[in-house]
């Protein structure tokens, strides 16, 4: 997969999250960022857009290696393609943003060398065993965050736009 040079691909990750309007997902999008949609073989994991295939529709598009990334959840099968992905990087500014669990982000960062991906944890917890290898190639990026404390969302955001080489 051939990544524009101006674009990036970004995943958001981790263990604490916020509906806030100053959440780094939304503040990220507003920066020219776009999610990709997943497909689902049954139910919605992530506030992300989805659309729904079959089982054997999945096979098939991970037997041909147009399956990006992948996971099982609650009996069905969650990801994303590969089409989706470029769709995205084409039609956005910045280029694509995925939030999801780790072990997306990981198969994300092991497919796509340029990706950046930004854990977002309690000062007190630990990374995934899943972000080890990505750790490793030095695409992760842990970002603590204070749930509590007033500002930390704008703050992670600030973070991440400086580590994007985006100005704010």
């Amino acid at each position: 997969m051939i990544i524009p040079g101006n674009k990036h691909v970004v995943c958001i990750t981790g263990n604490v999250w916020s509906g806030s309007r100053n959440a780094p997902q939304r503040l990220l999008v507003k920066d020219g960022f776009r999610r990709p949609a997943w497909f689902t073989t049954g139910q919605r994991l992530t506030d992300a857009e989805y659309f729904l295939i079959s089982t054997t529709e999945f096979h098939m598009n991970k037997a041909e290696e147009m399956v990006l990334a992948h996971m099982e959840f609650g009996g069905a099968v969650v990801g994303i393609l590969k089409r989706a992905l470029e769709t995205i990087l084409h039609d956005s500014v910045q280029g694509a943003l995925i939030v999801g669990p780790q072990e997306i982000a990981a198969q994300v960062a092991e497919a796509i060398p340029q990706t950046v991906v930004f854990s977002l944890k309690d000062e007190t917890m630990e990374l995934s065993p899943h972000l080890d290898d990505a750790n490793k190639r030095g695409q992760l990026h842990r970002v603590d965050v204070d749930v509590l404390a007033p500002g930390a969302w704008s703050d992670v955001h600030a973070v991440m736009a400086e580590k994007l080489g985006l100005t704010l």
